[in-house]
């Protein structure tokens, strides 16, 4: 059972995360965070198996992607960005998201 941990800038992606995930049985939230500054800290601390990242293209997001990325850690990375017309998953390379079950998938492959 995946522990997912959601970090973010917006609140709407996360609640739009949040609301696709929470109805798997098997995908735990161990939590989110809005403040980048954080993130590493408490991604220590909750220890989850997938760090879900939004992607808003701003330098706070790219850096901390960058870096949780890079490092040899026992989670595994997810960005989603959107672009104007389409949500895409990042997990070793962008794929566009076509339903919810695609994310579910993504997140379920630890």
């Amino acid at each position: 059972m995946p522990r997912v941990l959601l970090v973010y800038r917006n609140p709407l992606f996360a609640l739009s995360v949040r609301t696709a995930l929470d109805a798997q049985p098997h995908i735990t939230f161990v939590g989110e965070i809005a403040d980048w500054t954080r993130a590493e800290a408490d991604i220590a601390r909750l220890s989850p198996d997938v760090v879900i990242v939004e992607d808003d293209g701003r330098e706070a997001a790219d850096s901390a992607l960058r870096a949780l990325s890079e490092r040899q850690a026992p989670w595994r990375v997810v960005a989603m960005r959107l672009d104007e017309t389409t949500m895409h998953i990042w997990s070793g390379a962008w794929r566009p998201v076509a339903r919810t079950q695609d994310l579910i998938d993504v997140v379920m492959t630890t």
